[in-house]
């Protein structure tokens, strides 16, 4: 009896050993980048959105990682603007993360929790597709002045990083950023398992208001600090409008948390709350009242000619599979209307974005 228990822990091992060669060799960080960047040119959300996943998750707890992927969301980074579009990807370079924080987290070592970003260089072809870059009125439906757009479109760098990937469209037709009915209806964490993940690494209410910063009176005012609209300033009754906005925040649309967005607007009043969703375009008023045509508008928009595209890829262990937990466009470059590359020197980093820096790591040896 005693030989058996010998030969079951072998047999335990010779499984596990087996299951993470046939996982090394049928899943990388690179091959879930590839795979993921398909999903994406061929529009399918449910199959981009099952690539996410991680530790913990990075999306908000309404609406789950399709919000990465639709302007409804008006979350940023957001890549909306690549969804079922033809672009080119270029080199891409894997580099492993060192968490010294995660190097005792089990004695086993197929346990151990693994990072990699994996940065591609993605271009595009103005004959296929480009998406084209509106100012940041524009991209909320506020009309704007003709001089207004003729200083954007000569210089398009000036607070290029608000809302930028939102600001990216595919044209500016009234209807182009709504959100399709694939999109829809997809489960909030399709690859993850309840009682595995860490649910407090969500993004709460609370989350949004550290990270959300807005301007107000020429300055950054974090949402945390302005004050709420607290059920005790409700009446009893509800009104008509508290109960469609309880229906809107209860739909699947609903990413903008109501209280949040009341909150705004009743701090910082509604010129302020208007930069919360974005629009279709608003119109450019010429001199003599009129708004200028589509047409002409379209002509004179820069368009994102490269940028790179940063996946932060993850497992918690070698027994799973890779999957994409955040990711972030760096190093934008955009052609402009006369044809010449005008690189976005100004551009960061959405506010709270936590992409790790793999400038400290060596690459991963091929």
């Amino acid at each position: 009896m005693r030989f058996l228990y010998p030969v079951l822990i072998l047999g335990i091992l010779t499984i596990v050993i087996l299951t993470m060669v046939s996982s090394s060799s049928t899943g990388d960080p690179k091959g879930t980048a590839t795979k993921f960047l398909e999903a994406v040119q061929r529009g399918d959300y449910k199959a981009t959105a099952d690539l996410f996943g991680g530790n913990t998750c990075r999306c908000p707890k309404k609406g789950g990682w399709v919000s990465y992927l639709v302007y409804a969301s008006a979350q940023e980074p957001n890549l909306a603007f690549l969804m079922g579009r033809p672009f080119t990807v270029g080199s891409s370079k894997e580099t492993a993360i060192k968490h010294p924080d995660k190097a005792h987290v089990s004695i086993l070592p197929w346990q151990q929790p693994e990072d990699v970003i994996v940065d591609l260089d993605i271009s595009f072809e103005e004959a296929r597709y480009a998406p084209l870059f509106l100012p940041l009125k524009t991209a909320y439906g506020i009309a704007i002045t003709q001089d207004e757009f003729t200083k954007f479109t000569q210089n398009p760098d000036i607070e290029c990083w608000k809302g930028f990937t939102l600001r990216l469209r595919p044209g500016i037709a009234p209807g182009a950023i709504e959100r399709p009915e694939s999109s829809k209806g997809i489960e909030y964490k399709p690859t993850e398992n309840e009682h595995d993940v860490n649910r407090a690494g969500s993004l709460s209410i609370e989350d949004k208001q550290k990270l959300l910063v807005v301007q107000s009176n020429g300055k950054e005012v974090p949402i945390a600090s302005i004050k709420k609209v607290g059920k005790s300033e409700a009446t009893d009754d509800k009104t008509k409008s508290d109960v469609e906005k309880s229906s809107a925040e209860a739909s699947d649309d609903s990413f903008i948390y109501a209280n949040v967005e009341d909150a705004i607007r009743e701090s910082l009043g509604d010129e302020v709350a208007a930069y919360l969703h974005p629009r279709d375009p608003g119109p450019i008023k010429l001199a003599d009242g009129t708004a200028m045509s589509e047409v002409d508008v379209e002509k004179q928009l820069p368009r994102l000619k490269s940028a790179k595209l940063r996946l932060h890829i993850v497992r918690r262990e070698q027994l799973r599979e890779w999957t994409v937990y955040h990711i972030g466009l760096l190093e934008p470059v955009l052609a402009l209307s006369d044809g010449s590359s005008f690189p976005l020197k100004s551009y960061k980093s959405p506010s709270g974005d936590d992409v790790p820096n793999p400038e400290d790591s060596a690459p991963i040896a091929k």
